[in-house]
């Protein structure tokens, strides 16, 4: 039998040059680290089978920006996942998305956390909402197109993680 594994997310905040946050997640416990470059690391942990989207972001010499967000999944067994930086082991991606604008320019990034913030509004825990709905609004999105609402089956009323001890 396998041991049940938490998933280690570790989001990293550089003053004024790159940040990480998340946007959604059932966590099974949280750290909040001070690292000795004057940058702050967010540890998160995660249960197999929680969903949780972190978001990304770097500002580059220029003033440009790079989003990326991303809906992925712990696993029981990691390795059926995908690698990403900064979680370990590796998890299932159900949706990826990247903008190369600022915050608030209706990039992919900025129509998903508006989604993300649409379900919430409806008392909808994005966590709880099925792979394949992120899976298909993540296209939709790309597409240009406005994401439906979660159907009823999309919804896991038992998504909850158990608490840390």
């Amino acid at each position: 039998m396998l041991r049940p594994l938490l998933t280690r997310i570790v989001l990293v905040e550089r003053h004024q040059s790159a940040m990480g946050m998340l946007s959604f997640g059932n966590l099974f416990s949280k750290e909040i680290m001070d690292t000795p470059d004057d940058s702050t690391e967010i540890i998160y942990h995660f249960a197999s089978g929680q969903r949780f989207c972190p978001v990304w972001w770097r500002i580059s010499s220029d003033r440009s920006q790079h989003w990326v967000l991303a809906v992925v999944e712990a696993l029981e067994d990691p390795s059926t996942g995908v690698q990403l930086p900064g979680i370990a082991p590796a998890v299932a991606v159900h949706a990826i998305l990247d903008q190369h604008t600022p915050a608030g320019y209706e990039g992919n990034v900025d129509r998903f956390l508006d989604l993300i913030e649409r379900l919430r509004s409806q008392n909808i825990n994005p966590a709880q909402v099925s792979g394949r709905y992120w899976q298909q609004a993540a296209c939709q999105v790309i597409l240009g197109e406005e994401p439906d609402d979660p159907s009823p089956s999309d919804i896991d009323i038992t998504g909850e993680p158990p608490c840390a001890a």
